[in-house]
C-alpha cells in the first residue's frame, strides 16, 4: 500500500507539472518582445559572460525553455545540451540536443560536462538537493555550475506576473516557485558533496536574482 501509495504521488506531482510547464507558461517566459524580450536578452548576454564558453566545451543547461542561451553557447563554438520539463517548449528546439527530463535525474552519464547552468530553474524543483547531487555527478573535476534563483521577500512573487499571465491564477506563483533560495541556503545543501563556492552575488537582470558559482572540487 505505502509503494502504490508513492507511486500515486509522484503521478501527480508529474501531472501537475505538464499542467503547469505548458505552452502558454513557455511563451510567457521566452517571449521577444516587451519586457519578456528585454528581460532575456539581459539574461543571456550577463549568463553568457559569466559562463564564458571555450570552443568545445561540453555545456549542459537545466531548464533551457526554448533554447535561447543555448543558441548563444553554441555560436562560440560549445558542445550544448539542454534539458526541461516543458515538452512544448523543446518541440520549437529542431536543431540542439535536448531531451525531456528533471533537473533530479537528467539520464546523462557521470562526469559528462564541464560547465552546467540553470537560471531561475532551482526555484521550481520539488527536490533542490537531488538535484545538486545530480549536478555534482555529471560535472568533471574542477567542472563548474552556474546558478541563478530570484531575490524574493515572499515566495513566489517574482513569479506572480506569470502566473496571472499563463493561467489567470496569482495563486499559481507558489505552484511555480516551491522555495525561497539564497545562496547561502544553497551551500547548506551541497554539504556532503564535492562542490565549493568560487562567487556570489546579487545581480539586477533586470529583477534582483542572487547568481552562484560553484565548482567541483
Amino acid at each position: 500500500m505505502a509503494k502504490n501509495a508513492l507511486e500515486t504521488a509522484g503521478a501527480e506531482r508529474r501531472k501537475e507539472k505538464v499542467m503547469l510547464y505548458n505552452k502558454k507558461y513557455s511563451a510567457r517566459v521566452s517571449g521577444a518582445r516587451g519586457y519578456a524580450g528585454f528581460r532575456n536578452r539581459l539574461r543571456i548576454k550577463r549568463f553568457l559572460g559569466l559562463i564564458n564558453p571555450k570552443p568545445g566545451e561540453r555545456i549542459l543547461e537545466i531548464g533551457c525553455n526554448d533554447g535561447g542561451l543555448l543558441s548563444a553557447l553554441k555560436e562560440r563554438e560549445a558542445e550544448v545540451f539542454g534539458v526541461d520539463v516543458n515538452e512544448d517548449a523543446l518541440s520549437r528546439i529542431p536543431d540542439l540536443d535536448v531531451r525531456v527530463a528533471s533537473a533530479e535525474n537528467t539520464g546523462f552519464p557521470s562526469g559528462t560536462f564541464h560547465k552546467i547552468c540553470a537560471f531561475e530553474v532551482l526555484e521550481h524543483v520539488p527536490d533542490v538537493q537531488a538535484a545538486l547531487r545530480e549536478v555534482s555527478r555529471l560535472l568533471v573535476p574542477h567542472g563548474k555550475c552556474y546558478l541563478s534563483v530570484p531575490y524574493e521577500i515572499i515566495r513566489g512573487e517574482q513569479a506572480l506576473g506569470d502566473a496571472i499571465f499563463a493561467y489567470g491564477d496569482i495563486r499559481k506563483a507558489r505552484s511555480l516557485h516551491l522555495h525561497k533560495l539564497t545562496p547561502k541556503k544553497i551551500m547548506r545543501l551541497t554539504e556532503g558533496l564535492p562542490l565549493k563556492k568560487v562567487f556570489s552575488g546579487l545581480w539586477f537582470i533586470p529583477a534582483p536574482s542572487f547568481v552562484l558559482v560553484l565548482e567541483k572540487t
